[in-house]
């Protein structure tokens, strides 16, 4: 390689990692959060990793969504000792009758925030396919809490690839 070569190839990475930098740091993108994994689609960068968490299945008057927790939180305060406020539990899969699912049973269910660059990212429960003119991110099982269970759940979509 020549030294003119050189210089050229070298200018045109250093231009390709400055539109890598200013794409990370774009505000025009969607998140979404891809349940079940700890990655993102290829078109796709990843906020961060983390796991499922939400309160436990008895408890009647705390939050009924479930979140996804970094894997390296910043505690501000901290009080020891028992708290009378809402609790939060990690999740793990109940899955132990659903065949090729069942090796999943008792793992922790873990999550992926993706940023995505397109600016509308929903859920269509019952729908492995897209309506006309939109992108499949991610095909998924819708899953909840147990219909038994004392405090109430959301439902969510777990992609069908799931690791644990």
């Amino acid at each position: 390689m020549s030294d003119e070569e050189y210089c050229c190839a070298k200018d045109k990475i250093a231009e390709l990692n400055n539109t890598i930098v200013t794409n990370l740091k774009t505000t025009d993108d969607t998140t979404y959060i891809r349940w079940g994994r700890t990655v993102c689609s290829k078109t796709e960068f990843l906020v961060y990793d983390g796991y499922a968490a939400g309160s436990h299945y008895t408890d009647k008057g705390t939050a009924s969504n479930i979140l996804c927790l970094p894997k390296d939180p910043n505690y501000d305060q901290i009080t020891n000792g028992y708290q009378p406020g809402g609790s939060i539990y990690g999740a793990e899969y109940e899955t132990s009758n659903r065949g090729h699912w069942s090796h999943l049973q008792d793992l922790e269910v873990p999550c992926a925030v993706c940023r995505t660059p397109r600016h509308n990212v929903i859920m269509v429960p019952g729908k492995n396919e897209c309506h006309m003119n939109n992108m499949l991110e991610y095909k998924e099982y819708l899953m909840s809490e147990y219909y038994g269970h004392e405090g109430s759940s959301e439902f969510v979509c777990v992609d069908d690839q799931p690791e644990g």
